[in-house]
C-alpha cells in the first residue's frame, strides 16, 4: 500500500521512523521532504503525493495540530476520500477545523516504538480494498454495471439494449417474420370457425378475491418478528384494480414535525403487490445510536479508546449494531415515549450533545391505522460488527435503513441518491452540521445514514454523502448526531393510504 505521512518538521524523527517500520514491512511511503524532487514546486509534489497515496498516516502532535500546512494536507485527502489513521503521539485538545476533517477517521494512541496497531490498521485496510474490488457491493455506484444491478437489486425486468444485427442476423430475421405471418393467418381462421361454432354459448367469468391483512393492535413495542396476519374476504373488493403506480414514482404517507411525508419508489415486487419507499427528503438529524455509558468520549482525547477495543468502542462512542441501534428502536415506534433496547438516545451520549431524542415520540406516532396498515414488515439482512464478526443479523422491520448493496435500488429506480433536509429537520437540528457543510462546500445536499457498519470497527456506521466527493461513501463515528435519517419502508400498493403526488 501506498501511504503519505502528513506531519509537523518538529516532529521529522518520529515520522521517519514511521516510514522505515512501513517500508521494511512491503509498504510504499511519501514523506516530505524526502521525496520532493529536485527542481519542482513544493506544494504540487505535496498535492501529487497525496493524491497518489492509498491512505494517510497523519502524527498528531501539539506542533501538526496547529500547522495550516498540515490541515491543508488533510483537507486534501478527505476531498480525495482517502482513508486517514489518526497516530497520536501525544495529548492534544483539537482545532475546530481539524476536529471537522477528523471526526470520521480512524484514531491509534501511540506508544514509543509500538508500530503494530498501525501496521494492523493498514492490513485492515488493505484487506477492505481487496474485499471492495471483488465485490459487486455498489460503492462505486459509477462504477456497477447493469447486469449486477438487475442481479443485485431484485427489479421489475429492464429492457435490454439493442444491438446492430449484422446482415446475417437480418436474413434470419427475416425468414422468421414470414413464417409468423402464416401462422398469424392460420390462428386467426381457426378463431372465426371457434366463435361461429361456438357463438350461443355462454362464457363464465371467474372472480378472484383479495386478502386483507389486519394488524393486531396488541403488538408488543420493538419486536423482531411479525405480528399474526387475520386475513378475510370481502365482497367490495374481489375486483379491485390495483394502483397505477410506477417505479419512481412520489408518494404521500403520514407526517412527521407537522410535514406530509413525500416517498419515492425505489423498487416494486415482481407481482406488483408490493414496493419499497425511501423518503425523498432527509427528516430529521440524529446519531444512529449513543455512548452506552452515558457519556461520549471525545476522538483522539486523553481517554478515547484503541482501535482493537470493540467493547471500549461502545462504551465511548456507540454501537454500530442495527439489531440494539437507538434509530431502529425509534423508527418503528408508534408510542408517544420510547422504550429503549439499551441506553436511550440522550444529549450528553452524543459527540456535540446537542439533537437527543430520548423524549421523543416514536416515528410512527403521527400515522394513521390506514397509513400503518398499509406499511408492511420486511425481512432484513445485516452484516454485524466488529463484535459480532461473522454474523449476518436478521430482523424484520416496518422503518428501516438501507445497507450499501441496496443502494442499487437507487441506479435502476433513477430515484436521486442525493438528498436536501426539510424545513421541519432544519429548524428541530441544533447541531449545524449542514449549515458548516454548505458554507465550506457549497453543497445544498446532505449526508444520511445507512445501517451497515463499517468493517473492523464497533463504532462506525456508513453514510451516503452530499456528492461533493468522487466516492459518495462515507464513514462515521454513530454517536454523532448532525448527519441525516432518511427512512425506507415496504408498503402495499394496493392500500387506499397511498396517496400518488403529481
Amino acid at each position: 500500500m501506498y501511504i503519505f505521512i502528513s506531519h509537523s518538521s518538529i516532529n521529522a524523527d518520529v515520522a521517519q521512523n514511521l516510514c522505515n517500520v512501513l517500508e521494511s514491512n512491503g509498504n510504499g511511503c511519501f514523506i516530505a521532504p524526502r521525496d520532493i524532487r529536485t527542481g519542482y514546486i513544493y506544494a504540487e509534489e505535496i498535492i501529487e503525493g497525496i493524491d497518489r497515496a492509498e491512505a494517510m498516516i497523519l502524527v498528531l502532535s501539539k506542533e501538526s495540530n496547529e500547522s495550516p500546512h498540515v490541515l491543508r494536507e488533510i483537507e486534501r485527502a478527505v476531498s480525495r476520500r482517502i482513508p486517514i489513521i489518526v497516530y497520536k503521539i501525544e495529548e492534544v485538545v483539537l482545532t475546530k477545523s481539524m476536529e471537522y476533517f477528523l471526526m470520521t477517521h480512524q484514531w491509534l494512541n501511540a506508544k514509543p516504538g509500538d508500530y503494530e496497531q498501525v501496521l494492523r490498521s493498514i492490513e485492515g485496510l488493505e484487506l477492505s480494498a481487496k474485499a471492495k474490488a471483488a465485490s459487486s457491493s455498489p460503492v462505486g455506484l459509477k462504477e456497477t454495471s447493469e447486469a449486477e444491478v438487475d442481479k443485485k437489486a431484485s427489479m421489475t425486468p429492464v429492457p435490454a439494449e439493442l444491438n446492430e444485427n449484422t446482415g446475417e442476423q437480418k436474413t434470419k430475421i427475416g425468414v422468421l417474420l414470414g413464417i409468423t405471418s402464416v401462422l398469424a393467418i392460420i390462428l386467426i381462421i381457426l378463431i372465426v370457425m371457434l366463435v361461429g361454432k361456438y357463438s350461443d354459448s355462454d362464457s363464465e367469468k371467474d372472480n378472484s378475491t383479495t386478502q386483507m391483512s389486519d394488524q393486531t393492535e396488541d403488538q408488543t413495542e420493538n419486536q423482531t418478528t411479525p405480528p399474526a396476519i387475520e386475513q378475510t374476504t370481502t365482497g367490495e373488493d374481489v375486483d379491485k384494480p390495483k394502483k397505477e403506480i410506477k417505479v419512481g414514482d412520489t408518494i404521500s404517507l403520514g407526517t412527521y414535525n407537522d410535514e406530509e411525508i413525500l416517498w419515492k419508489v425505489l423498487k416494486i415486487s415482481e407481482d406488483g403487490s408490493e414496493a419499497v419507499l425511501i423518503t425523498k427528503d432527509i427528516i430529521t438529524m440524529k446519531a444512529y445510536d449513543v455512548a452506552e455509558s452515558g457519556e461520549f468520549i471525545f476522538l483522539g482525547g486523553s481517554n478515547d479508546v484503541a482501535a482493537d477495543d470493540y467493547e471500549g468502542q461502545i462504551q465511548g462512542h456507540g454501537n454500530s449494531d442495527w439489531e440494539t441501534s437507538n434509530i431502529r428502536t425509534w423508527l418503528n415506534s408508534e408510542n408517544g415515549i420510547v422504550a429503549y433496547l439499551d441506553h436511550p438516545p440522550t444529549k450528553k451520549a452524543m459527540a456535540e450533545h446537542k439533537n437527543g431524542y430520548e423524549n421523543e415520540p416514536g416515528f410512527l406516532t403521527n400515522f394513521s391505522d390506514d397509513e400503518l396498515a398499509a406499511i408492511k414488515y420486511t425481512e432484513l439482512e445485516t452484516k454485524g460488527n466488529a463484535l459480532r464478526k461473522g454474523e449476518t443479523i436478521i430482523t424484520n422491520d416496518r422503518v428501516f435503513l438501507l445497507s450499501v448493496e441496496e443502494l442499487a435500488w437507487f441506479i435502476t429506480s433513477k430515484v436521486s441518491i442525493l438528498a436536501k433536509p426539510t424545513k421541519g429537520a432544519l429548524e428541530q437540528d441544533e447541531s449545524q452540521v449542514y449549515e458548516y457543510e454548505v458554507s465550506e462546500q457549497e453543497v445544498d445536499e446532505f449526508a444520511w445514514w445507512l445501517r451497515e457498519p463499517v468493517d473492523g470497527r464497533a463504532d462506525y456506521c456508513y453514510m451516503v454523502g452530499n456528492g461533493y466527493y468522487e466516492d459518495n461513501i462515507r464513514e462515521c463515528v454513530v454517536g454523532v448526531e448532525g448527519y441525516g435519517i432518511r427512512p425506507a419502508i415496504t408498503v402495499d400498493l394496493n392500500s387506499d393510504a397511498l396517496k400518488v403526488v403529481e
